[in-house]
């Protein structure tokens, strides 16, 4: 089944499985990943909407791996960065 990330209207976000919040990119952040975990990707509709990943996702088909869900930035600012695309 395909998932329209356009709609989502499922518990968690449909990116979870490729997402560096749950791969464990992030392990050297990791009592920020539980916060992460809870404020947007469990969070339901309510809270993966406000995704800055997923955002991000849903206008370019990808996100660089480097940028996290509360990014104060615009989609516009974070892609024209050239440090937005750096490894974690």
């Amino acid at each position: 089944m395909e998932t329209n990330l356009n709609t989502c209207d499922i518990k968690e976000c449909a990116r979870e499985k490729t997402c560096p919040i749950y791969t464990g990119v992030l392990r050297y952040l990791q009592p920020y990943v539980e916060a992460y975990k809870q404020t947007y990707c469990d969070a339901g509709p309510d809270g993966y909407e406000k995704c800055k990943r997923l955002e991000i996702v849903k206008v370019h088909g990808f996100c660089p791996e480097n940028v996290l869900p509360d990014d104060d930035r615009t989609v516009e600012e974070i892609m024209s960065d050239p440090e937005s695309f750096g490894k974690f």
